[in-house]
């Protein structure tokens, strides 16, 4: 369950505590760079739109969104969400692992 947190905690709360801060901060930074990329197009287009002056209508606001998504899809920030599902990916398949591996050894440990 702890893997649908964030990327890692499954791995910290396994006791695998090198694993789960890797890639924590691997899905941190990009995370980063994925708001902070959103809040500087989005603060670029309101102040495109507070240059021009004026009442803003919908025609501005719709050409100024689009102008947005146009500087989110650049290729950093795709590989930034890459980045981020394939770490997702991998803390799930690898909490899973561990945690299988760690009941066996529970229960190998066992007196008969």
């Amino acid at each position: 369950m702890s893997a649908f947190v964030f990327p890692g905690v499954g791995q910290v709360s396994l006791r695998f505590y090198f694993r789960g801060a890797v890639l924590i901060l691997v899905t941190l930074a990009a995370l980063v760079f994925v708001v902070v990329t959103a809040t500087r197009t989005a603060l670029t287009a309101l102040y495109s739109i507070q240059a021009q002056g004026g009442a803003v209508d919908l025609d501005r606001m719709s050409l100024e969104a689009s102008k947005a998504v146009a500087d989110l899809s650049s290729p950093a920030v795709k590989a930034a969400l890459l980045v981020i599902i394939f770490c997702w990916l991998i803390a799930v398949i690898d909490a899973w692992l561990l945690g299988k591996r760690k009941e066996r050894e529970s229960t190998e440990s066992l007196p008969i």
